[in-house]
């Protein structure tokens, strides 16, 4: 019994141990209007919800949704990833490239400009 006990025990340990070290990438992402004059509201503004979409060279890998306040918070295998925002193609998001190292977390500010009509 006592074993069992201790090989579930290293089986939970092995399991968990990747997600600890797994990279973390957390951020806010805000709109700002493309033109240099802010609005009523403000600019820089908290924009959600927002779907990220992180890519590598071999597809998707993860569709992050912000919170009400715009925040994210992402773990991703580490490597180099595309992203974009799929709803707002004709906006500029910045940055559309990130690189995460493993076990670490990377701070991102994301914002998308969007033209004023």
């Amino acid at each position: 019994m006592r074993l069992a006990a201790a090989a579930l025990v290293a089986l939970v340990c092995a399991v968990a141990a990747p997600a600890a070290t797994a990279p973390t990438l957390v951020g806010r992402v805000t709109v700002v209007a493309a033109e240099m004059q802010c609005g009523e509201s403000g600019c820089g503004e908290p924009f959600a919800p927002v779907v990220l979409r992180f890519t590598n060279g071999r597809g998707v890998v993860r569709l992050v949704t912000t919170n009400a306040k715009g925040a994210l918070r992402a773990w991703l295998p580490a490597g180099s990833y595309s992203v974009s925002a799929p709803a707002y193609r004709n906006a500029g998001l910045t940055p559309t490239h990130v690189v995460l190292q493993k076990a670490t977390t990377k701070k991102v500010g994301f914002i998308i400009r969007i033209a004023r009509t």
